[in-house]
Order: C-alpha cells, then sequence, then structure tokens
C-alpha cells in the first residue's frame, strides 16, 4: 500500500513512544529502540507517593543505564510526546 511507514521509520520520526521505568528490560528497550522514544510508565498520582519516590530514586541509580538516557526517559521524552499533542 502506497503511504504506509515501517514501524522503524514511524519509530526515527519520533512519532510512537513506548513505556519504561522500574521495569527490568529497560536496559534491552534501550538496546533495541534507542532511548529518544522510550518515557518513564507510571499511574502517578494514582500511586502512592512515597512508592513513587522510591521508583523514581531506584530507576535514577541504576547503573546499567546512562545518565542522558535517564534524563530524556524521565523528561525530555515525555515533554516532547505531550507538547507534540
Amino acid at each position: 500500500m502506497k503511504g504506509l511507514q515501517r514501524p522503524s521509520e514511524l519509530i526515527a520520526q519520533g512519532r510512537v513512544y513506548f513505556q519504561c521505568g522500574e521495569e527490568l528490560t529497560t536496559r534491552r528497550d534501550l538496546e533495541l529502540l534507542g532511548d529518544r522514544c522510550l518515557f518513564w510508565a507510571s499511574d502517578f498520582p494514582h500511586e502512592g507517593i512515597l512508592g513513587m519516590k522510591a521508583s523514581v530514586k531506584e530507576f535514577m541509580s541504576r547503573e546499567d543505564i546512562p545518565q542522558e538516557s535517564k534524563r530524556l526517559i524521565t523528561s525530555k521524552n515525555p515533554k516532547r510526546l505531550y507538547l507534540a499533542s
């Protein structure tokens, strides 16, 4: 069909995002998808504030994820997603 794009093209264009966060698969997601299409997954404010604080602290202290990827996942990517909407 004419005009259809492959999912990889949509991801490269920044038109598709995936949730991640404290999941054990985040490192694999970074390797497969890159860090420009991932964003923090949460049900905030539905989760308890104390639980969320611990989850964020745990995520930010992970040594298997580069600091810039953490900034993209927790801040820059969500801003880009919501500002584009």
